[in-house]
């Protein structure tokens, strides 16, 4: 995908399933991966909200839920000491002496016991925090339904869970627990239901995972930052003109295309054998364009355009006169680019260039505190 980075997909990562802990060493999932390159969220005020307020109720799941919490930072590690695993210390490659009895993968392909990386924990977590941990650890959000459904095909720990068996064979796991063992699945919600706060989600983000891990988490806010240099070198006659760096807020719509603007300001000056002149001047830009993350076609489009008519004065000193007038209005012009979308990325155009004139306009994509 142009302009993205994408990370390889661990499926370790529990997003609302009960995991039961594996204590294999060799079994132990990895970390996270390095977060991506900070990206454009391409949503609304009402979208993003609508997609906090969807995660929010999955929530008390992972949190609170015992077999998602005591897999995921409830119980402590049960290779080392101290630890509050039932039978004590555990050394690995055990884990399936007693936790055999998963749901399998497919008839006669068992799933295996594996310990979560410590960085998948739940425990101690607000929702903003365990919002971009998904978002960190699938590619897409079809495989994020797909771990609530069925862990995509791997190990079926989310099944295995909601049958509330804690993994343990008849033989050895239940036998040791003795009266301790009880069948407990999850009583305030379904596994259906997980699965369908997890679709809801992911519906109310458009369909698709945008932007980089706190776009549908948290709210953000973009501009696109702007800068605007003439330069004119005649040897006699040189002039210089600048537009104060412009800050123009972008405003998302639910189709994904954006619009914005803002005041700009410019300083002049130059000189012209024995003469010099000083101008200050404003106009309205304008930017309006869209963002797209697909397959095939990930991209930032953006034009940029003068809103209304230039207004200003120059001033002009010469030995013997001193003049001032207002400024001509000038004509509507337009520059068009196209960005990954990446927050902080810049681009610059040089809309003239020649020998004696140089006018370049540099814009940045930046997020708002």
């Amino acid at each position: 995908m142009s302009g993205r980075i994408r990370r390889t997909f661990w499926r370790s990562v529990v997003t609302g399933v009960c995991l039961i802990w594996a204590v294999t060493a060799k079994g132990q999932l990895p970390p996270l991966l390095p977060p991506l390159p900070p990206m454009v969220c391409p949503f609304t005020y009402d979208q993003t909200t609508d997609a906090i307020a969807a995660f929010a109720k999955m929530v008390p799941t992972f949190t609170q839920e015992p077999r998602c919490s005591n897999c995921h930072g409830g119980i402590t590690d049960p290779t080392v000491r101290g630890t509050n695993h039932a039978t004590g210390v555990e050394s690995p490659g055990r884990c399936n002496t007693c936790h055999d009895a998963m749901v399998e993968k497919s008839p006669g392909n068992p799933s295996i016991w594996q310990l979560p990386h410590p960085e998948h924990n739940f425990v101690g977590k607000d929702a903003k925090t365990l919002c971009k941990q998904m978002k960190g650890s699938f590619r897409t959000a079809g495989e994020f339904v797909g771990h609530l459904d069925n862990d995509n095909g791997n190990s079926r720990f989310t099944e295995t869970a909601f049958e509330g068996t804690h993994g343990l064979d008849d033989d050895t796991g239940q036998a040791f627990m003795g009266d301790g063992y009880r069948r407990e699945p999850p009583t305030h919600i379904t596994h259906a239901e997980l699965v369908e706060l997890g679709a809801e989600w992911v519906n109310a983000m458009g369909g698709q995972f945008q932007g980089d891990e706190s776009c549908g988490c948290e709210p953000s806010h973009y501009a696109l930052r702007i800068d605007y240099e003439t330069q004119i070198l005649l040897g006699i006659a040189n002039a210089k003109n600048k537009m104060q760096t412009l800050d123009v807020p972008i405003t998302f719509h639910d189709d994904g295309t954006f619009e914005g603007q803002a005041m700009a300001f410019f300083d002049g000056s130059g000189t012209a054998l024995y003469c010099s002149e000083h101008s200050t001047s404003a106009m309205l830009v304008k930017i309006s364009g869209d963002v797209k993350e697909q397959e095939g076609d990930h991209h930032f489009k953006v034009k940029i355009e003068n809103g209304s008519p230039t207004v200003g004065q120059v001033a002009a000193v010469c030995p013997m006169i001193s003049r001032q007038v207002n400024m001509n209005p000038g004509q509507h012009g337009e520059v068009n680019m196209r960005m990954d979308g990446n927050v902080n990325e810049t681009q610059l155009q040089e809309i003239a260039s020649t020998a004696a004139i140089s006018t370049v306009i540099r814009a940045q994509i930046v997020k708002l505190p």
